[in-house]
């Protein structure tokens, strides 16, 4: 999650615990606040109208989001969204949880809603699950086709969901639902499909998450992989109930001949000197995804996903048109030393500041022996992989996001410009995206190569 802080704060105001880094906007470590009152780092005015949004809440009550102000370290006021889920154990208000962002102009790329923070005590119901070895589960609701239906699904595990377990929304038709031992599943079937309406179709997939031939790194990593199958595709291991090595046993199979991958869609591009030289934006959101913070633990299952889905842009890209594809770096690393030559296409490696030194030389040398389309503020902030991928001929094409570049300031700008002109000495090719053909060559006067989006 992108929240500036997490916080746990009981009913008396204390914060129990709290994640994150808040120095930057706050001037408050997330690690000073712990044992603090929450209150004391509240504006006077918002006081009373937060502890009522905080404490007068009902089990079973939703995620919501409100408006308040907290104080930086130095009194001054900074406004912040809060994302509010009260948490309660037995029908008593155990703690309030708290996912806390600067609403500000620098924090526009903020996405979360208040469902993330249900989604993070999912994980931890999850994390405690496979850790404990009790036999735990995992529920996947599914409702085909009807996303009304889905939608009455989603409700009702919501609002049943303080005894009974933590709900996930994988897609907009598919919910998981991981609980205890002490949760009878068909009872909250039951209860759940009583509640719908007569016409919705509910398929479910029950998963153990207590499958004594794993261990645990191997549970966790099964487990994760399974979500990102059914968040990816939808794709479960079908009806019934499995142990976890069966289920992903299943979804290999299905994954591995390709029908289960949805098929991209791409766009073109064209050169402003010759516009019959095209190349082809592939748009795959599963590939761009990072599952695993730690991608060492994660099985075969996610590597088959990837590959499944290199192969469907593959399949369906103009043999006389070169065709970009996005990837997310750490999923690079999934991969390893791949056979590029079958898939013939350019990687573009996503989120790459997000690796760490090692993880970086890892996936540069798989980049070096391709060729690639690297966005010119990854290239500014890690100068090391221009060195690199110029030296091995496989910097194909520059990337430039033209909003990005005219909200940088002056010296982000001038170092944008500066690269994008080496890269046009070197005959490396620039794809500016978000702007149409006067305003991209006056962002880039006097480079050559310049390929803009089709509308």
């Amino acid at each position: 999650m992108q929240y500036t802080v997490v916080m746990d704060v009981a009913s008396d105001g204390i914060i129990q615990s709290a994640k994150g880094d808040s120095v930057a906007a706050l001037g408050l470590a997330a690690s000073s606040l712990t044992g603090s009152d929450l209150f004391d780092v509240i504006a006077p005015d918002d006081r009373d109208y937060l502890s009522h949004l905080l404490f007068d809440v009902q089990p079973g009550q939703k995620p919501e989001r409100h408006k308040a102000t907290m104080l930086s370290n130095t009194g001054d006021p900074v406004v912040c969204n809060f994302d509010v889920a009260p948490v309660f154990s037995q029908g008593f208000l155990n703690f309030t949880r708290i996912g806390v962002s600067v609403a500000a102009s620098d924090f526009e790329s903020y996405v979360e809603t208040p469902d993330e923070i249900a989604e993070s005590l999912f994980e931890e119901a999850l994390d405690d699950a496979l850790q404990s070895g009790a036999a735990a589960g995992m529920t996947i609701y599914t409702v085909e086709n009807d996303a009304a239906g889905a939608q009455q699904v989603y409700t009702a595990l919501s609002n049943q969901q303080e005894t009974q377990g933590r709900i996930r929304r994988l897609k907009e038709n598919s919910t998981a639902l991981v609980y205890g031992q002490e949760t009878k599943i068909e009872e909250v079937t039951e209860k759940l499909t009583k509640s719908l309406d007569p016409s919705v179709k509910l398929d479910q997939v029950n998963v153990a998450l207590d499958d004594p031939n794993m261990s645990v790194e191997e549970r966790r990593a099964a487990t994760e992989s399974l979500m990102a199958v059914a968040s990816a595709t939808g794709l479960t291991p079908g009806s019934g109930s499995f142990s976890l090595s069966d289920a992903q046993a299943a979804v290999q199979d299905s994954l591995a001949d390709g029908s289960a991958i949805p098929t991209p869609q791409i766009r073109y591009a064209s050169s402003l000197s010759d516009q019959s030289l095209k190349i082809g934006m592939a748009a795959a959101p599963t590939l761009t995804k990072r599952w695993s913070k730690n991608t060492g633990s994660v099985d075969g299952l996610l590597k088959t996903l990837v590959t499944a889905c290199l192969s469907s842009v593959a399949k369906i890209k103009p043999d006389d048109i070169s065709c970009v594809v996005p990837i997310n770096a750490a999923a690079l690393l999934m991969l390893g030393d791949a056979q590029w030559d079958q898939y013939d296409l350019i990687v573009r490696p996503i989120d790459l500041r997000e690796l760490d030194e090692a993880q970086r030389a890892e996936v540069l040398t798989i980049l070096t022996t391709q060729y690639v389309m690297v966005d010119v503020d990854d290239l500014v902030r890690t100068p090391e992989l221009l060195g690199s991928l110029a030296g091995a001929e496989a910097l194909a094409f520059l990337r430039v996001d033209a909003a990005h570049l005219k909200q940088a300031d002056k010296y982000e700008a001038l170092a944008f410009i500066g690269i994008a002109m080496q890269c046009a000495d070197q005959g490396i090719y620039t794809m500016v995206e978000g702007a149409d053909a006067a305003t991209a060559r006056e962002l880039l006067a006097g480079t050559d190569g310049v390929f803009i989006l089709e509308t």
